[in-house]
């Protein structure tokens, strides 16, 4: 009955043991399921395991080898180590008490783990080893029982009953365990109807029987530790690995965002998701336009038009972050960009001036090595606008206001190699540029306006 018993206890442990490892294996599937690929090396100190395990990491274990590899492969490779270990001093302890047929199935189950041990190193897929291992180790178990006289001189043989299908499961699933509970219960039973008809091999003194006893449960218990800390410090990792992926995603966004939107800008729609419009008394707009755009992309490839307008307009984009001036948009072949926005300045008038004029100075070095001579307009304004972002979808920052209009007047007023700008923004860089007063230039829905070349 007490054997029954028994057996009931061991059923009820490996059902909770099988139940507690499953639910690790999830969470850490699920936190796998939300890490990008990055290398698995420990980035805490609390992640950083102890040297001796590391270096044995990196000895045993090949370099490209994936996570769930090099755990399992961990796992194995430490287990059967210890079962040389074990299974030698068995063979010893069984030798010395004139056991020698049983000193010869330990000696040869020290001899078995040696050779899977480094079959497992040198395998890909350890697992297919490991099956064959585990069914080598019950009937060896079996047989050892068989010929020390039975269960009741087990020597704690009986606890890998228990043991072979937790670790078993942290290594090949539930299927592979439960298949395992099942063969171990079943060598657990043959050795009960087997027990009546054991020979003695040699009965041990009883200090040895507790000797090896006290192996089996210290061997036991070490590898199982190792391996709650190896699923541990994988999961700390995988956890610090989602961590990372979550910055890098951010930062990439935020990237994307500032690439698109201005810094200040960006930070607020990434915080808040929104942007509140802001209206700025003093800015100045530029607007840039291709005189006989329309007539000249007609006659030429498309992608050649595209392809000239990108080079165009990446340098006039270099010119801008060099002159202190926010890009706004491209409309077609007109450039808009503003000084001023979206943190104030006091030279923004001046600011726009020198990107104007270093912008023909591109063009005018560039039509000079260019087939094609394209011809710039620039014209400026400055007065008060409202900065913001409108819409939920491709998100693009803009300025609004009768500043921007009057900006674009003063472009389409201009001259081909000119800065045509406003009245009000001679009067802001006069200290600092010559303006040439061109008279009043009818504005359409203006009238009559004071212009300047600068």
């Amino acid at each position: 009955m007490g054997i029954w018993i028994e057996l009931g206890l061991v059923v009820l442990l490996l059902a909770f043991g099988l139940w507690q490892i499953r639910g690790v294996k999830r969470e850490r599937a699920k936190r796998h399921m939300n890490v990008t690929t990055l290398p698995m090396q420990p980035t805490s100190s609390q992640a950083t395991a102890p040297s001796w395990l590391d270096a044995l990491e990196a000895r045993l274990v090949r370099k490209n080898a994936s996570p769930d590899e090099r755990l399992k492969k961990m796992i194995l490779i430490i287990f059967l180590a210890l079962a040389v270990v074990f299974f030698g001093a068995h063979s010893v302890f069984f030798l010395m008490g004139g056991g020698y047929l049983t000193a010869s199935l330990t000696f040869v189950g020290s001899v078995v783990a040696a050779i899977c041990g480094a079959a497992v190193i040198r395998a890909i897929d350890p697992l297919p080893l490991w099956r064959v291992y585990t069914v080598f180790h019950f009937v060896l178990f079996f047989f050892i029982n068989h010929f020390q006289g039975g269960l009741q001189n087990a020597q704690g043989s009986l606890i890998y009953v228990l043991f072979f299908p937790l670790l078993t499961f942290a290594v090949d699933g539930i299927r592979a365990a439960v298949i395992t509970m099942v063969g171990g219960v079943g060598i657990y039973l043959a050795s009960i109807l087997a027990a009546p008809y054991a020979p003695v091999d040699q009965l041990l003194p009883a200090w040895m029987l507790t000797s090896l006893g006290l192996q089996n449960m210290l061997g036991t218990t070490f590898i199982g530790l190792i391996a709650v800390y190896l699923y541990g410090r994988q999961s700390q990792l995988l956890s610090l690995q989602l961590v990372k992926a979550k910055e890098a995603k951010a930062e990439e966004t935020q990237a994307l965002l500032e690439n698109i939107l201005p810094r200040e800008v960006a930070v607020e729609l990434a915080r808040t998701g929104s942007v509140n419009p802001v209206r700025h008394e003093a800015v100045s707009i530029l607007f840039t336009d291709f005189s006989g755009f329309t007539q000249a992309s007609a006659a030429m490839p498309a992608d050649m038009v595209v392809s000239q307008l990108n080079e165009i307009f990446a340098a006039f984009d270099d010119i801008c972050d060099g002159c202190g001036v926010e890009k706004i948009k491209t409309i077609g072949d007109a450039y808009m960009a503003a000084a001023g926005v979206p943190q104030g300045c006091s030279d923004h008038a001046q600011r726009c001036v020198r990107a104007a004029h270093e912008m023909l100075k591109f063009m005018q070095t560039r039509n000079a090595a260019s087939a094609f001579k394209w011809g710039l307009r620039v014209g400026i304004h400055s007065g008060p606008v409202v900065s913001g972002v409108v819409g939920k979808r491709k998100y693009a920052f803009d300025v609004w206001g009768d500043s921007v209009n009057i900006a674009a007047r003063m472009e389409a007023s201009g001259e081909v190699g000119r800065v045509n700008v406003s009245a009000y923004t001679c009067h802001l860089i006069r200290d600092e540029f010559t303006c040439e007063y061109r008279g009043k230039l009818e504005v359409k829905g203006k009238g009559p306006i004071d212009m300047y070349f600068v």
